[in-house]
């Protein structure tokens, strides 16, 4: 609790602790990371997760010139 300040800990508290604890920097970093205003649990890994898979939609377009990746698009 005296990391948190909270009576209870629910999942997630530390992460949001430690952010906040680190400034002004990198809430900033997390907002423009992610686009949200308020971080959750697991917002970092969700966008990280979103972002590369749009990366990599788009090197499979690229190389296969479908807009929609089928088995077999590739080998």
């Amino acid at each position: 609790s005296g990391y948190t300040g909270k009576e209870e800990y629910a999942f997630g508290d530390l992460t949001k602790s430690t952010v906040t604890k680190m400034g002004a920097g990198v809430v900033d970093a997390v907002h423009s990371f992610t686009g949200k205003e308020e971080y959750e649990f697991g917002d970092i890994a969700k966008t990280t997760v979103t972002k590369v898979g749009a990366g990599v939609a788009d090197v499979v377009h690229g190389f296969t010139g479908k807009e929609e990746y089928e088995f077999g698009d590739i080998a």
